[in-house]
Parts: C-alpha cells; sequence; structure tokens
C-alpha cells in the first residue's frame, strides 16, 4: 500500500541520512510502479501527485507520463487539474506525448465551465508546439472573445504563444488584441500588450497599425503614475508598477513620440523612489523608453543623471542593473550602435565609475562593466581609458582575464592613434597578461610589426630589453623570437639572449620552435652558422619530437651556404610577390562573368534551374557561415548560372537593355531618400546611385541597393549592391555573404574589390540575382569580413524590410 502524499513528503524530509532517503524512494517508487502496472483508477490522483513531488527531487519519473495524461482527461476538475500541472512538469514540447494529448486540449477548449478553458490555455502558453498551436488556434481566438477575465487573459498569452510557433497567422490575432485592451482589468490589458508585442516581433509592418493605441498608452500611464493605487493594484507606493513596465515597454517599440509621453517619462524618471525595488524598476524601463522614444534630446541626459545615480549603491543587484541599462543603451543586440552617437558620448562621464567596477567581487558585475567600458572607448579617450583598464586587469580572475583581454585588443587595435601606442600597449599586455592571450592576437601583433617600416626598430629595442626579464611569458618570447629573427639587424646581444632563452626550463617546446627559427635567420645575417649548427647539435636528441624536428631541419639548411640565405630570408620580400600574384588573378575572375547575372531577367520562358559551372568555387568559407546565419541558404559563389541552356545573342542583347541601369557602373547622386539621411555629415561625400535604398548601415560603411523586378516575373528580382566607406581608414578583405530563407534561391557575381576605400574613395559594387517559386517572403542576412587595420571583424546584418 502506498503512502499518502503528506506521509511521503514528511518522512522523506525527516530522513536521517541521504541513504535512508535514497531507500524510501526506491521503495515508494516501486509500490507506485506496481499500482501503475494494475491501473488502479482510485489510486491514480494519489500516484501523479507523487510523481510531481519526485520529479521536483530530480528523479527519472517518465514511466508516469501516460498516467498524467489519462488523468488530464477526466471529467472531475481535482482530478484534471493534477493531470494538467503533471503534463506541464513531465513533458516538454519536443516530447511524443504532446501529440497524444492535442485531442483532450481541443475538447477542453470547448468546454463550459472557464475553470477548465483556462488549464488547456495555461498548458498552450507553455508547452504548445507548432502541430497543437496550429490545431487549437481557431479555438483560442474564439476564447478571446469570452466575458471571463481569466479566460481572456490566458487565451492572450496562449495567443503569444501560437505566434510565435506559426507567425503565418499572426494577423487573425489583430481583433483579439483590440477587443482585450478595452477591457478593465490590467491583467488582461497586460496580457493584450504581450499579444501586441509578439504580433509586431512576428510581422514587423503591423507596427504601423498599432500606433494609433500609442496616444491611449500615454494617457493611461499618466493615470497610473499620478492617481493614488486603490487596494486592488497597488504594490507598495506604485500604482500596479507591472502595467506602467508594459506600457512604456510598448511605447518603446512603438517609437511615437509625443510632448505628453515626453511630459510622463520625465516625470517617472525623477519622481520615483529608487531605493525600492519597483521604483528601480520603472526607472530603467523609463530611461529604455526615453532613448529610444523621447522627442527632447535634454530627457536622454536627465534618464542617464539618474541612472548614473545608482552607482553609489552598494547592493550588487543595483550596480548590476545601472550597468545592464548601459549595455541596452550602448548597444544593438551584439553590435556597439555607434561610438560617435549622442547617447555614447553623454555616457562617457561615467567611464570612471564604470572602469572601477572591473575589480568588484561579483563576476556578472565585472562581465557587464566590461560590456560598457568596450563601447565607450573611441578615438578621443583611448589612451587614457585603455591604460587605467590595464591596471584593473591584473586583478581579475583568470577565467574573466581571458575574455578582458580580449575586447582589450580589440579596442587598441581598432582607436590606436599610431602604431607606436599600439605596439606599447600590447607589449604591455604580453607582459602582464601574456598567458592569458590567444594565438589570434599573437598573429595580428606580428602583423602589425611587419606592416609597419618606422615601428619595427623600436620593437627590436623593447622586446630585446623585456626578454630576460620576462621569460616566463610564453606568448611574449614567441613574439620576441619571431620579431627578432625578422627584423634585428645589428647583433647586440640579440643572438646570445635567445640561445640562454633556450636554456631556462620555463620555455615551452612551442616557443622554443620559434627560437630556433630567429636563431636561424640570425645566424645567417650575422654570420654565426657554424656556431649554431654546434649549438642545435644536442638538441636533435630532445626528448620533444617537434623541437627535435626543428632543430634537425635548421641545422641542415644552416649547413648549406648556397641556400641557407634563400631560405632564411625575411618574409616581406615572399609576401609582396604573393599579394601581387592575388590580385591578378582575383581580376581574371572578375571579367569572365561580368554580365550573366541580369540577363536572364529578359528570358521569363526559359525553365529556371540550379546548374553549377564546374569552374565556380562553391565550398569557399561555407563552414562557418552556416552557423553564423542559421536556417538561411548561404551564397558565395560567383560563376553559377540559373539556365540550362546557352542564352543567344539577340535574347542576352534584350536582358541588358531591360536593367541597363543596373549593370551600368557610373555613379550620381541620390535624390531625398529618407533611408539616406542618417549621419548626413558623411553623406555628403558619399553619392549613391539614383534610386538606390539604404539597405544596410553601421559606424564603418554603408550598403545601398539597387532593386529590379523582371516585369514577366515578380519573383525574379536583380540587385546591385554598393558599399561605401563611411570613415577615414581603408577596410582590406572585405567580403560579403548573403543569406535568403529556404525556397529562395541565390546567384552572386565576385565584387569589384575587396579593398574599400576611405569615405569619398571608390565603393565596391556586386550583383546579385534572387528568385523563388514561393510566397515566403524575402529577407537577408548578411556577414561581413574585413581587416580594419590590423584587426580582423566580422559582424553580422539584416536586411529585410527594403524588399517589401
Amino acid at each position: 500500500m502506498t503512502q499518502e502524499l503528506n506521509e511521503f513528503i514528511s518522512s522523506v524530509r525527516l530522513a536521517d541520512s541521504l541513504e535512508h532517503e535514497r531507500f524510501l524512494i526506491k521503495s515508494e517508487q516501486a509500490d507506485m510502479r506496481s499500482y501503475v502496472r494494475e491501473c488502479d483508477p482510485t489510486m491514480r490522483p494519489r500516484i501523479v501527485a507523487k510523481l510531481l513531488f519526485l520529479n521536483i527531487l530530480g528523479e527519472n519519473v517518465s514511466y508516469g507520463q501516460m498516467e498524467a495524461l489519462t488523468l488530464m482527461s477526466q471529467d472531475r476538475f481535482s482530478y484534471k487539474r493534477i493531470g494538467y500541472i503533471a503534463a506541464a512538469a513531465i513533458l516538454d514540447e519536443a516530447s511524443e506525448m504532446t501529440v497524444l494529448i492535442t485531442h483532450t486540449i481541443t475538447k477542453d477548449l470547448e468546454s463550459n465551465d472557464p475553470r477548465i478553458q483556462c488549464l488547456a490555455l495555461a498548458f498552450i502558453a507553455n508547452l504548445g508546439s507548432t502541430e497543437m498551436c496550429q490545431a487549437v488556434a481557431t479555438h483560442v481566438i474564439k476564447l478571446g472573445e469570452s466575458n471571463h477575465p481569466n479566460v481572456m487573459k490566458r487565451s492572450a498569452m496562449a495567443g503569444c504563444r501560437i505566434v510565435q510557433r506559426v507567425p503565418d497567422i499572426a494577423d487573425t490575432f489583430k481583433g483579439t488584441v483590440s477587443r482585450l485592451l478595452k477591457q478593465g482589468a490590467h491583467g488582461v490589458v497586460i496580457s493584450a500588450i504581450n499579444l501586441m508585442s509578439n504580433l509586431i516581433e512576428a510581422q514587423p509592418n503591423l507596427k504601423t497599425y498599432w500606433t494609433r493605441y500609442a496616444a491611449a498608452f500615454t494617457k493611461i500611464l499618466r493615470q497610473l503614475n499620478q492617481s493614488k493605487a486603490s487596494r486592488e493594484f497597488a504594490f507598495t507606493v506604485f500604482n500596479d508598477p507591472f502595467l506602467q513596465v508594459r506600457l512604456m515597454k510598448i511605447l518603446s517599440v512603438l517609437k511615437k513620440p509625443s510632448d505628453d509621453l515626453d511630459d510622463v517619462l520625465e516625470s517617472i524618471a525623477t519622481g520615483v523612489d529608487i531605493r525600492r525595488n519597483s521604483g528601480r524598476a520603472l526607472l530603467f524601463q523609463a530611461v529604455e523608453t526615453i532613448v529610444s522614444t523621447a522627442k527632447k534630446a535634454s530627457l536622454r541626459g536627465l534618464a542617464f543623471s539618474q541612472i548614473g545615480r545608482l552607482f553609489h549603491f552598494k547592493e550588487a543587484n543595483v550596480v548590476y542593473s545601472a550597468l545592464s541599462v548601459y549595455s541596452h543603451v550602448l548597444y544593438q543586440g551584439n553590435e556597439i550602435v555607434g561610438r560617435t552617437t549622442g547617447d555614447s558620448i553623454a555616457l562617457q562621464r561615467y567611464k570612471t565609475n564604470v572602469v572601477h567596477l572591473l575589480s568588484h567581487r561579483d563576476s556578472s558585475i565585472r562581465r557587464r562593466a566590461l560590456d560598457v567600458v568596450s563601447a565607450l572607448v573611441d578615438e578621443t579617450n583611448v589612451e587614457s581609458l585603455i591604460p587605467e583598464v590595464l591596471d584593473y586587469v591584473k586583478l581579475a580572475d583568470s577565467e574573466f582575464r581571458v575574455e578582458l583581454v580580449g575586447k582589450i585588443f580589440t579596442a587598441i587595435q581598432r582607436f590606436a592613434p599610431n602604431p607606436k601606442w599600439n605596439f606599447d600597449m600590447v607589449h604591455r599586455i604580453l607582459i602582464d597578461n601574456g598567458n592569458y592571450v590567444g594565438s589570434d592576437i599573437i598573429t595580428n601583433f606580428c602583423k602589425l610589426i611587419s606592416k609597419s617600416p618606422d615601428l619595427q626598430s623600436h620593437a627590436v629595442h623593447q622586446l630585446s630589453a623585456s626578454m630576460l626579464n620576462f621569460s616566463d611569458t610564453q606568448s611574449l618570447m614567441q613574439v620576441t623570437a619571431w620579431v627578432l629573427g625578422e627584423f634585428m639587424i645589428r647583433d647586440d646581444g640579440g643572438f646570445d639572449n635567445l640561445k640562454t632563452l633556450m636554456k631556462m626550463p620555463q620555455t615551452t617546446g612551442q616557443t622554443k620552435g620559434y627560437i630556433i627559427t630567429a636563431l636561424g635567420k640570425l645566424s645567417v645575417r650575422f654570420n654565426r652558422r657554424e656556431e649554431l649548427i654546434a649549438f642545435l647539435k644536442p638538441l636533435e636528441t630532445s626528448a620533444n619530437l617537434d623541437v627535435q624536428q626543428r632543430a634537425g631541419e635548421i641545422s641542415a639548411i644552416v649547413a648549406m651556404p648556397d641556400v641557407c640565405e634563400d631560405i632564411l630570408t625575411s618574409i616581406d620580400a615572399t609576401d609582396s610577390q604573393q599579394n601581387a600574384t592575388t590580385l591578378v588573378v582575383d581580376n581574371k575572375e572578375e571579367h569572365e562573368d561580368d554580365n550573366d547575372l541580369l540577363l536572364i531577367l529578359d528570358s521569363p520562358n526559359k525553365n529556371a534551374t540550379n546548374t553549377t559551372n564546374p569552374n565556380s568555387n562553391q565550398n569557399t568559407n561555407n563552414s562557418n557561415t552556416f552557423d553564423v546565419l542559421g536556417d538561411f541558404s548561404i551564397t558565395n559563389q560567383s560563376n553559377n548560372s540559373l539556365n540550362n541552356n546557352n542564352n543567344s545573342k539577340s535574347e542576352s542583347n534584350s536582358g541588358k537593355s531591360a536593367m541597363d541601369d543596373l549593370l551600368s557602373l557610373d555613379v550620381s547622386p541620390v535624390s531625398n531618400n529618407p533611408n539616406n539621411l542618417m549621419n548626413g555629415q558623411n553623406d555628403k561625400e558619399i553619392k549613391p546611385p539614383p534610386g538606390a535604398v539604404e539597405a544596410l548601415r553601421t559606424p564603418d560603411y554603408v550598403i545601398y541597393f539597387e532593386i529590379r523586378k523582371n516585369p514577366q516575373n515578380q519573383k525574379q528580382i536583380a540587385i546591385r549592391a554598393s558599399v561605401f566607406n563611411l570613415g577615414n581608414i581603408a577596410l582590406n578583405n572585405f567580403s560579403i555573404k548573403y543569406g535568403v530563407p529556404y525556397g529562395w534561391m541565390l546567384q552572386t557575381q565576385p565584387p569589384t574589390a575587396t579593398k574599400l576605400d576611405p569615405i569619398g574613395g571608390k565603393p565596391i559594387f556586386q550583383q546579385l540575382m534572387v528568385y523563388t517559386q514561393t510566397n515566403t517572403p524575402l529577407m537577408m542576412k548578411t556577414q561581413i569580413n574585413y581587416v580594419y587595420g590590423s584587426q580582423p571583424i566580422v559582424e553580422n546584418g539584416e536586411i529585410n524590410p527594403i524588399f517589401n
């Protein structure tokens, strides 16, 4: 006989030891499984309730899933409630069991009992799968017309789940939102606002439809803020702060500024009691709404100063929340919104407070402070801010220091005022934090030195001076060995110091490989070949196979005077020859398929198939791009053809005339385009092609699209992308990979260049062709790779609205 639930819980909690507790649980589970096999219906509620308790303890209770599903189908409400609770706890969205309960949920949605309807709606809102949401969408919309507040509230939350899983039917919930917003119950209004937010997220074009509610939301927010709270909605001293936060959040999404909204937000930002959690929550949301919607520029400064007051609190939660608000202001997704924006400049006065938090004992606060500091660094403060940050790096724990060093290095490479300062800062990083430096930093640092001839003598001098004093830092030793081997021109002790490093016990095998190669180059340069051969002789029998092989190879090369000077020469000459060869090959490829892309549009009667040119380079860099762009199909191909047959000369001429303006690379000014009004100072030096629309803008560059649809087939679209630099530094190795949804085919031609000249220079052009046979709306994601100075950068973006 199994125990009652209360007795079982008490016995487990009062167990004398862990072994006794395990014995009680195993014994009870054995009794429960025997009752499950006997299918005793009177014991089923007790069994399922115990399954819930065991699931909380972490036990595997999958054997009781069918019992929970059976209890859900009971007519008795108390049984049904236990079944729903157990199913929500034991099952998950991916479980195959959810398919079995769709019929039960549909039946409960049609029930006349509001309590049963609420159970079904709550289950859909929490665990509704795609198939279930498609099956019950009509019933959920119907229950939105109920007169029972609890049913209306849960129907809206179930609608949120349905919109997330099946965004194609989002339009059907527009009427539900309008009805629920007219209700007086605060919970119903909150759920309606949640549903509105999900609808806008699923279909951004609905934002225009909902902006008509902005004035009403502002009025409600004012009433809640100024009126005294009733007993039902009072929360400490605030009048329903949950609804106030939700109203401000939807107003920040709608982005319809007004003077009334500014007055209300100013009242909230200056009037709340920041000593209370609910008051700080209202302040945080008010600041985010001000940043996205405020009409008055002065209101932003007021909001930031209110948040800045929170840095004087000692509570870690308060400080973390303040940093989170600043991080949300400075970042859009994972990208910094712009270091020269007004918000970034306004937050500069708090950088000292934020830098001090890098040494906070709470690791989550340190990481959030690092995000804010990384976004505040720019050309104007890099020389003062980076050294200050480096002082705190020594205090960081090992795990956090790796992340911190990487972000500091990126900021140095991007905003260094000159190569010498760049070198000195990275040299300091290698000395203080060399054991936390990755191989990518070492590689980029060496590239910086190799590309700056004026810096090489300074680098040799500084690295030689620090070589023996910090010999336990392996990354510093590796950089030193490489620099001395490449750029040392006077034998002032560097050769002997490298030999000394080889004998030190802390020198790793990888570092010894660097040193042996450097010694080989220096021995040829300073005519010390015989000395090196004698020094490497014992290393040819080293227990480390890599050291043994490297020593043998260098000894053999140095022993051949006819070829050693050519093999062990500086790397600069070899790089120049390789770069020249690469440019010739790229230019040749660009001219081969100059006019293939747009000729297809004039051939509507041809069957479009995906045949591939055997010379195309299909697999270039695709593996990493799939990880970044998710379910979007990616292309980096340049020579794909969409036609089975060769076009005749007359067909080519016809297609060319249909899209002649896209084939032309002449650039002329564009008229007043609202998409081109951002960053107006830079746009004075940029002349986009006529009729182009702005597709993507970052602080470093802007991309314009010239879009033309095939008159005979609107699902065939030709695009010419124009990329303009917005900065004063050229972007090297510039490349763009495009991703489109499944169902769309994408063909690209090679870009006209891989170097994006500084602002006012020649842009990069690239032609694209997209087509589909489905009704899937066209969206586009991008992965953009380029080198800023000496720092490789990868940025992801989205190009969505312009295709509508």
